[in-house]
């Protein structure tokens, strides 16, 4: 069992993930989180662009709506830079 599953804050601090400008690989990783929901969701890519940016872009999933509970969730959020959307429901 890969440490994602055990930990997630831990997992991605490992990595010492910071806000990376100018990379032409990175990995990006999505939080589905919901107040008042006790289980939140997490999603990782590995993005790639190819030519120093110029090229194509190659997207591999690595993790793909991974169940985590909403203490690792809060954490990661609160540690890391993070762009907040939302998406609207009718």
């Amino acid at each position: 069992m890969t440490l994602i599953y055990l930990n997630p804050f831990i997992s991605i601090s490992l990595k010492n993930l910071r806000h990376g400008d100018d990379a032409f690989r990175h990995t990006k990783v999505h939080i589905y989180y919901l107040e008042g929901v006790t289980n939140q969701y997490i999603d990782a890519d590995r993005i790639h662009h190819k030519n120093n940016g110029q090229g194509k872009k190659d997207t591999i999933n690595l993790i793909s709506a991974l169940e985590i509970d909403t203490a690792n969730a809060k954490q990661i959020l609160d540690q890391f830079y993070h762009k907040r959307e939302r998406l609207e429901i009718f």
